[in-house]
């Protein structure tokens, strides 16, 4: 896929001609290379444990044959690793309970006014206490009225009903609501009442809702009269009140105990003991003993110790600056003058942070497979936002990248050459969102026959063969996934422009597109045929043919503000510049490519459309109305007013714009556009324009403007070709004739 920059530095422009500014020196013209290339280096090196660093060149994997002999120098502690450390971490969070206390004031205290209330019931009963007193002994109370008519029977089975439910529920207590308690992995509860500690489970503890269920389940079992149970039930739910409140300061202290309490080792290996044999298959022990090594010789405070370190992390660093040196020496061969492109080399620096991450991710916190390593994700967005060969230089420069950081082991080197290439390979033409099923196709066959192949030379289990090709395959299905998904952004961040993009972009009924149909319709076909020229002879000189025909669509839109004031669009009527000075019909000519740019802006079209709008004309002289001006004013004039704004084209698809823009315009005076006459109204306009210098400073050679020679003559004789004569045309022409020749 082709792609473009589309913040290029503009050159400055005085009298119609680019100023040939001084050149600045090497460190100021790759001042932004020099920056990002130290940033990159000083967070790969910083985001790795430097115990990563210092680790043999050769760490094994589990289930390899050890090539040596592996002897401790001095005894060495072996390190957990985080898997175990993680598992270890989950059994003593789920050993430590949530922390209540049982507050024994409030259960006594529910009890004793239950029996006060039933005395004072009892009392009423008996007439020693009139009932309008009853609500004044219980000021806090709402009692039922349905309560007046209770009987001593009835009273005293509610009595004995309440009390027992009581008792039941404040057991172990009550919780006001069970789903506010701190989120725990423990299945238990603790509750402290004074001196005593009991362990329930989390389910057993009552909630007040659950509690109020048990009390209206003794009273409908006790009472047969549901006019009072409702009344008993009304009056013990203002009763319970709940009573365990969560010592969140004594569970958080638990809780830091028992994680602090974890042992980092497991155990020590003795000085001159052996860490792993020559021949040994390498199981999880001997990863773990080789680990700890090298951490141990990492932390050590012998001199010697700190030498051992110090070089191979010097080391690594140096070779992360090499890899980023030669980067951008291959970037800037696959892509002359890419490293003056910023936001070329911000988006190629953002895309490695995104691959670092997740490398990191990968290998250090998630200790997952390094097959599910999305690699090809970077690789693609690469050749999708730049170009094929800036993708597989970028691949191959990970590829190191990730050999550096992994030990120098060749597998993930050569994997990640093999998916990142065919990946690169699989978007270059992508023009479509469903053409990305073709890299995901793609990708997933490599890295299953890459897969199958490495883990076979390690003798690997087949079991463990197909998880790890398993893990290829997941990998090879979301990384085009990924790539659609974080495209937009791109795009958006770093103002680069995709074909997916200019496809949206062709659509004619863009509003701009739209309105010059409307306001210049000779202009508006114009542009079609023109978008034609210019996709064919794109085609022909190896340019991006999608750019070049939205550029061509879009590089006259200024001329909807006055289309009366070209002749395209004038139809017969009379021509406006007849009235006008040379010097106004020139500003006003070259006012559209201004206007068309503005209108470009604030429509939000990619700059490298702007820049079709701005350099299609380049800085070319409008002689017609200049030499207008000379023969009024009698004598030779500067030219400065009578030129385009410019500058002139960039790339070979702004300058192939500026051939086919005034191909099309000469080609419509042709009377008869025989094939030879076509050849050579078409070569006079190549050649005009490149005598007058528009075309030096686009990359286009001169077997390239032969070959849009031959395409430009190509397409227009298949506009403009001939007609059988009917014989009444035949007739009609043969008078015609004998009239003039009188």
């Amino acid at each position: 896929m082709h792609t473009t920059n589309t913040n290029r530095r503009r050159p400055v422009i005085r009298n119609g001609e680019a100023i040939q500014m001084a050149t600045p020196p090497f460190w100021r013209r790759y001042l932004h290379v020099l920056v990002v290339g130290f940033l990159l280096v000083l967070f790969t090196t910083l985001l790795f444990p430097i115990s990563s660093l210092v680790s043999p060149l050769a760490t094994p994997r589990v289930g390899d044959m050890a090539s040596e002999d592996v002897v401790a120098p001095f005894s060495i502690p072996i390190k957990r690793n985080r898997a175990e450390l993680e598992l270890m971490r989950d059994s003593a969070l789920k050993s430590v309970p949530v922390v209540f206390r049982y507050d024994q004031h409030i259960a006594d205290s529910v009890a004793d006014e239950c029996r006060r209330f039933f005395v004072a019931l009892e009392a009423q009963q008996r007439d020693t206490l009139p009932w309008d007193n009853l609500p004044l002994a219980f000021p806090h109370l709402a009692i039922p009225r349905e309560l007046q008519r209770v009987d001593s029977t009835q009273r005293a089975t509610a009595s004995a009903a309440l009390k027992t439910a009581l008792a039941q529920v404040y057991r172990f207590g009550v919780l006001r609501n069970l789903n506010q308690l701190p989120l725990s992995q423990s299945r238990t509860a603790s509750i402290l009442s004074g001196q005593t500690e009991t362990l329930v489970r989390r389910e057993h503890l009552l909630e007040s809702q659950a509690a109020l269920e048990i009390l209206k389940r003794n009273l409908s079992t006790a009472l047969a009269d549901s006019t009072l149970i409702s009344a008993f039930y009304e009056l013990s739910r203002q009763w319970l009140v709940p009573n365990l409140i969560l010592d969140l300061r004594t569970t958080e202290s638990r809780t830091k105990m028992a994680l602090n309490s974890i042992p980092l080792n497991k155990g020590v290996i003795l000085k001159d003991d052996y860490i792993v044999r020559a021949g040994e298959r390498i199981s999880q022990r001997h990863l773990d003993g080789l680990r700890s090594l090298a951490e141990a010789r990492m932390t050590s405070e012998d001199d010697d110790t700190f030498g051992q370190t110090l070089i191979p992390v010097t080391a690594r660093v140096l070779f992360l600056i090499g890899l980023f040196v030669g980067f951008s020496i291959a970037l800037n061969l696959a892509r002359p003058g890419i490293l003056h492109d910023r936001q070329a080399v911000w988006a190629l620096a953002a895309l490695y942070t995104f691959q670092i991450i997740f490398v990191y991710l990968v290998f250090f916190r998630w200790e997952v497979s390094e097959y599910l390593l999305p690699v090809t994700v970077a690789t693609m967005l690469a050749t999708i936002l730049i170009s094929l060969r800036v993708g597989l230089v970028f691949a191959v420069f990970f590829a190191l990248v990730l050999g550096v950081l992994s030990g120098f082991d060749f597998g993930p080197v050569f994997l990640v050459v093999c998916v990142g290439t065919v990946s690169a390979l699989a978007v270059q033409d992508v023009s479509k969102r469903y053409h990305f099923y073709r890299p995901m196709l793609f990708v997933v066959v490599v890295y299953v026959v890459i897969i199958s192949l490495l883990e076979a030379l390690r003798f690997a289990e087949p079991g463990a063969i197909l998880q790890r090709v398993g893990y290829g395959v997941l990998n090879g299905v979301l990384a085009p996934i990924i790539t659609i998904g974080l495209l937009p952004i791109f795009e958006s961040a770093f103002r680069l422009t995709t074909d997916l993009t200019l496809l949206e972009l062709a659509d004619m009924n863009h509003p701009l597109l739209r309105r010059l149909s409307v306001a210049a319709p000779g202009t508006y076909h114009h542009s079609i045929i023109v978008a034609n020229l210019c996709e064919a002879a794109a085609e022909s000189v190896g340019a991006n043919p999608l750019l070049a025909r939205v550029g061509a669509y879009f590089h006259d839109i200024g001329k909807t503000e006055k289309p009366e004031y070209f002749v395209e669009n004038q139809m017969g009527r009379k021509n406006k510049h007849e009235e006008l000075a040379p010097s106004m019909s020139a500003l006003i000519l070259s006012a559209h490519v201004k206007l068309g740019s503005e209108m470009a802006r604030e429509a939000r079209l990619p700059a490298v459309i702007i820049d079709h709008i701005e350099q299609h004309h380049g800085t070319t002289l409008m002689a017609y109305f200049y030499r207008k001006a000379e023969e009024q004013a009698g004598h030779q004039i500067p030219d400065n007013d009578f030129r385009y704004p410019g500058p002139k084209p960039k790339l070979k698809e702004t300058a192939i714009l500026m051939m086919a823009d005034t191909t099309e315009a000469v080609s419509r005076t042709l009377e008869d556009p025989r094939p030879n006459r076509m050849r050579s109204a078409i070569h006079q306009v190549i050649t005009d324009k490149f005598t007058a210098g528009q075309l030096s400073d686009c990359p286009l050679t001169l077997k390239d403007l032969s070959h849009i020679e031959d395409a430009f003559v190509h397409l227009l004789l298949g506009a403009f070709h001939s007609r059988i004569k009917y014989p009444e045309q035949e007739e009609e022409a043969k008078k015609k004739k004998a009239s003039i020749l009188g």
